[in-house]
């Protein structure tokens, strides 16, 4: 039964495994035990319960962990909210520096053909960013 329980855990997403599996799985044990005492019927409730609580629960973390920001994310947050400049903005800034160092990390590794790839991308992205900043009446 132990087994059954700790194979359902990773449903959960590993960042919430990582936490609580170890508690969860003895908090488990001990309960199993205690109900195993009381018979048949109140042990098989007890199971059915806890496997449709981890199934439920899994699927709550999994859409907490999809729907909240990122780390990343909140970072650009904060990065556009101590800059004042719209959130936007500071995405395209960030994407086109990530293009630059993607295309000179390719251009050290003499992988051209990566580094006209992200030449590209860069300029799409520059492309981007003129345009917010003239949304957004933003000089260069």
């Amino acid at each position: 039964m132990k087994k059954a329980y700790v194979a359902l855990l990773h449903l959960y997403p590993s960042s919430h495994r990582a936490l609580f599996a170890p508690e969860m799985s003895l908090v488990f044990e001990r309960a199993a035990e205690e109900h195993r005492g009381r018979g048949r019927l109140a042990f098989l409730r007890f199971a059915v319960a806890e496997f449709l609580g981890i199934l439920f629960g899994a699927g709550r973390e999994w859409f907490v962990t999809c729907t909240r920001p990122s780390a990343r994310e909140q970072a650009l947050r904060a990065a556009a909210e101590q800059s004042g400049l719209p959130y936007e903005v500071v995405r395209a800034q960030q994407q086109t520096d990530l293009c630059v160092k993607h295309m000179v990390n390719a251009i050290a590794s003499h992988d051209f053909t990566k580094a006209r790839f992200f030449s590209e991308a860069e300029r799409r992205s520059r492309e981007n960013l003129r345009a917010l900043r003239q949304k957004y009446n933003i000089a260069e």
